[in-house]
C-alpha cells in the first residue's frame, strides 16, 4: 500500500531528484566532450584499418582506444 508523503517529504524527495539529476547531467557534459575528442581519433584509426584490409571489430575497440588514449 501506498502512503501519501506529507509536504516535506515531498518537498525534500523532489530536492534530491533534482540533486541526481544535476549530478547525472554533469557527466553526460563530461562524457560528450570526451567523446568528441576520442570519436574522431577511433573512427580515423578504424578507417586506416579499412584501407589496409583489415576490418576491426568491436574487440579491437580497446586495443584502438588504448592507442589513441594512451
Amino acid at each position: 500500500m501506498t502512503i501519501q508523503k506529507t509536504e516535506i517529504e515531498q518537498s525534500k524527495a523532489e530536492m534530491t531528484k533534482v540533486a541526481r539529476a544535476m549530478v547525472r547531467l554533469k557527466h553526460t557534459l563530461a562524457a560528450d566532450r570526451e567523446l568528441n575528442e576520442v570519436l574522431p581519433r577511433i573512427e580515423k584509426e578504424f578507417d586506416k584499418r579499412v584501407q589496409r584490409g583489415e576490418l576491426p571489430g568491436a574487440v579491437d575497440l580497446e586495443e584502438i582506444i588504448q592507442k589513441e588514449l594512451g
